[in-house]
């Protein structure tokens, strides 16, 4: 009976970029059940391409693990040293390491996942096995055993391209330029060679071929062996914005990108080995001892085997002459194959033919890939498999034959994995709560993203805990009350503006926990205090302080040479009277710590200014009672377009997930009224303030979450209002899923416990809010909210006060009526229709000494 091997994920190749996974998996995901099947019998990297002097051609540190996760123990730096190289390497003055050295790093960091893999195992079939969600991915060897998996990454490497007249004779003889070492051995003195192809291979192995004296007759369809584009603006052809550009094009768009990018790493050679062979053939001219014949412009007509040898048909491109040469021995230097329905491309990769039927294949029976490399399937509950390395036609040349990426694109897989092997797992049932592991929630807000926070966490099948020292702040609110019966297992009762308390509260809950954290802005700090404590995922403590202190986040910024407003802090008349000298009026004055605009005001003479920081001074708590320092910050009136970039940072990395165009009420306070997302404004601006706002999060040492940061558009260019290092309020949220499709809230509270998030958009298209803001007095009747939901983009509608309630004009975002959202195809479009639901609210109000008719 065969022995079945089962396992939730099995990866088939182990070169760099399975191996890659392979450190993704230990370091992001560690309890997963994965095991690799290799064809080869060892984990040598380019065993056939070794050649004395050869270099990588891309730098040492995009490796296997370092742009993801530049503290790893698997990165080359790390492999230097522990070889004791370090030092000896740095002197080397090379741009690029030895393809030796790097073959040995790759095989010394295979070396540490042998138990979780098996050599000199082909796998000569893939099929689906009934399963009870999902199929089961069943891989047959070579020598008949059997694996079972929940899910598949395939890292095999690209099929070689042989060229048709090759067709039918490869061997021994006839090799691709990947063997060329074996072939070497068995050459003799005698021997000639032909190399077919222009690439950094091709001119390698007729170089090498030419010191051990071999006939080489070298055969390239350009006039000359072309030299690759290193303009370091091609070379960002390599940088992962550039695959998320790549991805969005058409198929056409991305063929024509191809044609015009492919000298960067295709039919082209690097200079040094240009200038060696070009250097070489010289010497052979001055010697009279050539034994190299090039001939550039010609493709090979006819290829055949015959008594002694190989009969080679060449013909010119341009005149159509012909020419029959007899060589030994035949190196295809001539690359690889990409998915794709070209003559030289492969419809899908070969291993995948077998379970073809269950795959989404387009118009031309090409496989369809997503963003995070997964391969569509033609029903929602087909099989779950990711392609490693072979997606360079859908992803872009920093895919299939770089380094580039290979660091970077495991996140996208394990997202992937994670999101696809989870899905659907039903939440622990709550009286397994003992062995249920706790995210701790730090209070929160009543603006919707605080409850959703909760929500998203109880259907993850965490149980949540919410710490606050105010129940009935929540339970006030119909929605808060709703959420905290539904989502919360326990509430505690705590001090939460003390992080000593907090921590002793969590450790009495005798569970382990797995995440702290708050999307309510007062507590940032308090939360990355005590996740640093249990020693789980979240931002840098010192990070979170500064960025809760507008004062300080200002400070660090403007010493980064981040632009800034003119600022100051005063907490006494001298010390206003010399922050206006430098800021002007009118002047905006706000406490250091509060959040959604309370205690914002535009000041217009030095005598408001004045009262205002007498008034500011004379408080030693906010209005969360958190003690902060008395007084106020003065800073420039900045003139201009104001806007938030919103990010994602995880393993020391940002991602820009889009900037949101803000509308503010009247001044003199500082209420939003409004937001739209993505910007309308052009992509030179968005590009400006997205690089300001990646500045700032740099400067106060940013690291980890989701932030919003505020800046204004001026004459002068983008300039910083403030940092808020947690998601984004006003329902952003909603607007940036209702764009892309990314519940950045999910993600939020998926990093929180340790999960790599996913914020690949699956959708492009715009959404707008606008706040139903009030009057003085008291609300007698409210009228249009049905019309308004029946405007064409219209999802959302809703009112939180009604006839009878007490109303003021907003001073602050708590003290709005409701709001609409809209989506649309463009920013306009979702903005008009935003603007034209809000016009169909009608509220009116009478003064609190009258009686409501």
């Amino acid at each position: 009976m065969t022995e079945i091997a089962y396992h939730d994920v099995l990866g088939i190749g182990f070169g760099p970029a399975n191996i890659a996974l392979a450190i993704g998996l230990e370091e992001l995901w560690p309890d997963a059940d994965v095991h690799f099947l290799d064809r080869s019998s060892s984990t040598a990297w380019q065993g056939g391409m070794l050649l004395p002097g050869a270099d990588v051609q891309h730098y040492a540190m995009r490796d296997l693990v370092t742009p993801r996760n530049p503290r790893s123990k698997y990165s080359f730096l790390n492999f230097l040293h522990a070889k004791g190289r370090l030092y000896a390497h740095t002197n080397l003055g090379v741009p690029f390491p030895l393809r030796s050295e790097y073959a040995e790093y790759v095989q010394w960091v295979a070396e540490h996942f042998e138990d979780r893999l098996s050599t000199g195992t082909a796998v000569t079939g893939l099929s689906l096995v009934p399963g009870t969600d999902r199929p089961w991915i069943e891989a047959v060897t070579e020598s008949g055993n059997v694996v079972r998996a929940r899910a598949l990454v395939l890292g095999p490497g690209r099929s070689p391209h042989i060229p048709e007249p090759f067709a039918g004779l490869r061997g021994p003889d006839v090799i691709h330029s990947t063997d060329y070492l074996g072939l070497r051995e068995r050459l003799d003195e005698s021997s000639r060679v032909a190399v077919i192809g222009g690439s950094q291979s091709a001119v390698e192995i007729v170089l090498d071929l030419h010191r051990r004296r071999t006939e080489v007759l070298a055969v390239t369809r350009t006039y000359g062996y072309r030299q690759k584009d290193t303009s370091p603006f091609d070379e960002e052809v390599f940088h992962p914005e550039f695959t998320d550009y790549f991805f969005d094009r058409t198929p056409e768009q991305r063929n024509a990108l191809l044609q015009e990018l492919k000298h960067t790493n295709y039919s082209a050679a690097d200079a040094d080995v240009l200038r060696d062979l070009y250097l070489a053939l010289y010497e052979d001219r001055l010697r009279g001892t050539n034994t190299v014949t090039h001939c550039p412009g010609h493709l090979v007509a006819d290829a055949e085997r015959i008594d002694g040898g190989i009969r080679l048909t060449l013909r010119e491109r341009y005149t159509g002459e012909t020419s029959t040469h007899v060589v030994d021995a035949v190196v295809l230097a001539t690359g690889f194959r990409d998915l794709g329905p070209g003559r030289h491309q492969e419809q899908l990769p070969p291993l995948l033919t077998g379970m073809s039927g269950a795959l989404a294949l387009d118009a031309d029976g090409v496989v369809s890939v997503s963003r995070d490399y997964k391969v569509a399937t033609a029903r929602e509950d087909g099989p779950v498999v990711f392609l490693n390395g072979l997606c360079e036609s859908s992803h872009g040349l920093g895919d299939a034959g770089s380094f580039g990426q290979v660091a970077l694109r495991v996140e996208h897989i394990i997202s992937g994995l994670q999101r696809e092997l989870t899905a659907g797992r039903a939440a622990p049932a709550r009286t397994n709560a003992d062995q249920q592991e706790c995210l701790a929630f730090i209070e929160s807000n009543l603006t919707g993203t605080g409850m959703q926070a909760l929500r998203l966490a109880r259907r993850a099948g965490f149980r949540v805990v919410f710490l606050t020292s105010d129940l009935g702040a929540y339970t006030a609110d119909p929605e808060g009350a709703r959420a905290i019966a539904e989502c919360v297992d326990e509430v505690v009762d705590c001090v939460t503006i003390d992080p000593d308390a907090v921590e002793q509260q969590l450790k009495e809950l005798r569970r382990p926990v797995s995440g702290v954290m708050t999307v309510g802005e007062y507590y940032v700090a308090i939360a990355t205090e005590v996740a640093a404590r249990f020693g789980v995922a979240g931002l840098d403590p010192s990070a979170a302080v500064v960025a809760r202190d507008k004062l300080r986040t200002r400070e660090a910024c403007a010493a980064a040479g981040i632009a800034v407003p003119e600022f100051g802090f005063a907490s006494n008349a001298a010390e206003a009277e010399a922050t206006l000298e430098r800021t002007g009026l009118p002047c905006v004055v706000k406490p250091v710590d509060e959040s959604a605009s309370v205690g914002v005001s535009l000041c217009r003479t030095r005598e408001e200014v004045l009262a205002r920081v007498e008034e500011l001074a004379g408080s030693q708590r906010n209005s969360r009672g958190q003690r902060h320092r008395p007084g106020g910050l003065i800073e420039q009136y900045l003139i201009g377009h104001e806007v938030s970039v919103e990010t994602m940072t995880h393993a020391g990395r940002h991602r820009v997930l889009g900037v949101t165009d803000k509308q503010l009420g009247p001044l003199p306070s500082f209420v939003e009224t409004g937001h739209t997302f993505p910007s309308a404004l052009p992509t030179a601006t968005t590009d400006a303030v997205a690089r300001t706002a990646l500045g700032a999060l740099d400067a106060i040492g940013f690291d980890f979450g989701v932030a919003h940061t505020e800046l204004k558009v001026t004459a002068s260019g983008p300039v910083l209002v403030e940092i808020n290092a947690r998601t984004p309020g006003d329902r952003i949220p909603s607007l940036i899923e209702h764009a892309t499709g990314v519940n950045i809230l999910e993600q939020y509270v998926a990093m929180h416990t340790g999960r790599v998030p996913e914020v690949m958009p699956t959708q492009h298209g715009a959404a707008a809010i606008r706040f139903v803001t009030g009057e003085d007095g008291v609300i007698r009747s409210v009228h249009g909210l049905e019309t308004a939901r029946q405007i064409p983009g219209v999802v959302e509608v809703a009112l939180r006060r009604g006839p009878g309630d007490h109303t003021h004009r907003p001073r602050n975002s708590h003290e709005r009526l409701g709001h609409v959202i809209a989506v649309g195809d463009s920013p306009a479009e979702a903005s008009a229709r935003a603007d034209a639901a809000l016009q169909h609210i009608a509220v009116t109000y009478y003064s609190p000494e009258q009686e409501m008719p």
